[in-house]
């Protein structure tokens, strides 16, 4: 559990520095995810399961690093940038939101690793409003890039800043009910 907090903040992270720079937080925030599942599944095996898809969420993230790094060097042209960066936004954000889901379900499945049940529920829930606003924040990206009409392109633009701005939030939120998560897990566990 104590990995989990910075791999959640981490996921939900958007930087507007480079493309690269954001596949690399979130590669650092899947490696957390990694590790938090190896940790807790010294407390329940069935954990361990989700060490598949977080290997497969790192190597994607990594790729994507890696390629508008590369990009960044050899001069590609913006609309293959947008291409790559539809494909790697979607499939990277979707999967991570599946492989989320299925985490939450188990810690929510495995309360008894906790003190305390209703930090479970109250971060569910958390995470249910940051995964439709990151959902809303996809789609709006992608309008962004490949809509022809000018007026839907900026609107979706602006929509695109404030759903990112609303994501902050609800990451930061994550982070705290995390972080209660964490202390719960602790308390129980102590080392």
């Amino acid at each position: 559990m104590n990995f989990f907090c910075v791999a959640f903040f981490a996921a939900a992270l958007q930087v507007n520095i480079s493309e690269s720079v954001n596949y690399i937080i979130k590669l650092v925030g899947f490696l957390f995810f990694m590790g938090g599942i190896l940790e807790i599944s010294g407390f329940e095996q069935s954990f361990k399961k989700l060490l598949t898809p977080v290997r497969l969420l790192v190597l994607l993230s990594a790729i994507a690093s890696a390629l508008f790094l590369a990009f960044s060097f050899i001069g590609v042209s913006s609309g293959a940038r947008n291409i790559a960066g539809i494909f790697f936004g979607t499939v990277i954000t979707l999967f991570a939101l599946v492989f989320q889901k299925s985490l939450t379900g188990l810690i929510n499945d495995h309360r008894e690793l906790l003190n305390d049940a209703s930090n479970v529920q109250r971060f569910k829930k958390s995470w249910n409003m940051l995964a439709v606003i990151t959902i809303a924040n996809l789609v709006f990206d992608i309008l962004n890039r490949v809509m022809p009409i000018k007026i839907i392109a900026d609107l979706s633009g602006l929509m695109m800043a404030v759903s990112k701005i609303v994501m902050y939030i609800f990451a930061l939120i994550i982070l705290f009910s995390a972080n209660k998560l964490r202390v719960d897990f602790n308390k129980k566990h102590s080392v």
